[in-house]
């Protein structure tokens, strides 16, 4: 794997029009894993509610809830195509934002498959230099894109975390990882 998760792993592929992909393949036995860690979570959750009255304040059973309903959602790779699909339409002839190509043909319920996307981490401070952009000019990007997702359309990226978030050779951001919308 090129990049590893809790739920998948992602591996570099090559398919037959000679195009360079990433496949984003679901653990084996992941969502076994999953339905008995929820079981622990709700049990921990309700005994924490029930014998500490302090705790009340902090909601246990609806933090399990909100997780629950992320983490089943996060399971549903034709979901994040979708999502990824949306989130393209949507930044269509934006220049600072590249959304990646997905193969449809290749998808399913446990694999998804997208362009491969040759970038650095957005907080990779060589690759800035090299794009010839300051962190401060990222950082602008980077906040308008999501005031454009929360504001114009409504629907934003969710898990924007660095391993999610690459600057591309001409400056360009692009956002891999449309598990978790908003």
């Amino acid at each position: 794997p090129i990049a590893s998760a809790s739920i998948a792993q992602v591996h570099r592929g090559t398919i037959f029009e000679g195009r360079e992909v990433v496949f984003k393949i679901q653990r084996p036995g992941i969502k076994a894993t999953i339905e008995a860690d929820l079981k622990i979570l709700w049990s921990l959750a309700t005994a924490v509610e029930n014998y500490f009255p302090q705790s009340h304040s902090f909601r246990p059973k609806a933090l399990v809830k909100m997780f629950e309903r992320s983490i089943r959602k996060e399971l549903q790779f034709q979901e994040e195509a979708k999502n990824l699909l949306r989130f393209k339409d949507q930044f269509e002839g934006n220049p600072n934002i590249y959304v990646p190509d997905l193969y449809p043909d290749f998808c399913s319920a446990n694999v998804l498959c997208m362009e491969y996307i040759d970038g650095k981490k957005i907080t990779n401070k060589a690759q800035q230099k090299r794009a010839g952009v300051l962190g401060s000019e990222i950082a602008r990007k980077g906040i308008d894109l999501y005031f454009e997702q929360v504001f114009d359309h409504g629907f934003f990226h969710a898990d924007p975390h660095p391993g999610n978030i690459f600057l591309l050779k001409d400056g360009r951001i692009c956002m891999i990882d449309y598990g978790m919308m908003g």
